[in-house]
This record gives structure tokens, C-alpha cells and sequence, in this order.
């Protein structure tokens, strides 16, 4: 029986929780997971952006 082929988002491939839980399904078996490079691409950005956004509330919160 084949597997089910599943698109993921950057939404899922950005938080690490979901990520863990769904690679871990792909690798027992569960489904085929599939991703462009403009998912990739965006979740990078999302990942960047967060870590723009954490290292500028740090700092603020050290000046203060």
C-alpha cells in the first residue's frame, strides 16, 4: 500500500513541536511529506524574523 503524500506549510515546518511530530510520522511510515523551496524558503524567513524579534526585545530589556 503506498503512502499518502502530505504538503507541509511553513506554518508546521516553522514551530518545533509540530515539525518533531510530523517528520516523525514520516519516518514510521504514516505518510510522504513534500515541501517546495518556497515553503522552505518562508520558513526560514518566519525563523529569521523571530530571532530578529527575540535578540531586540533582549536588548531593550538590558538597556532598561
Amino acid at each position: 500500500m503506498s503512502r499518502p503524500i502530505a504538503v507541509l506549510d511553513a506554518n508546521v515546518l516553522y514551530g518545533i513541536v509540530p515539525t518533531d511530530l510530523l517528520i516523525t510520522l514520516a519516518i514510521e511510515g504514516v505518510y510522504r511529506p513534500h515541501w517546495t523551496d518556497a515553503i522552505c524558503d518562508e520558513a526560514i524567513r518566519n525563523i529569521g524574523d523571530r530571532h530578529v524579534l527575540a535578540t531586540a526585545v533582549t536588548v531593550g530589556a538590558e538597556a532598561s
